[in-house]
């Protein structure tokens, strides 16, 4: 790989991390239309499976803090 596509790959792996944590931030405070940017952005930088990992993740975190 070249220096040019690892340097791609992480600018690409960071927008997925701050849409990532924009969309979990909009679930947080139910704010419905920043949720969907969110999620449209992030199926952009990220694959089906990921966000569906991620909705997991964000799910037992939830029921976890809800007891």
């Amino acid at each position: 790989m070249t220096g040019h596509g690892i340097h791609e790959k992480r600018d690409k792996h960071e927008e997925g991390m701050d849409v990532a944590l924009a969309l979990i931030q909009s679930l947080v405070i139910g704010d419905d239309v920043a949720k969907i940017a969110a999620y449209r952005r992030l199926q952009h930088v990220w694959t089906q499976k990921e966000i569906d990992d991620l909705t997991i993740d964000v799910e037992a975190l939830f029921r976890a803090y809800a007891g």
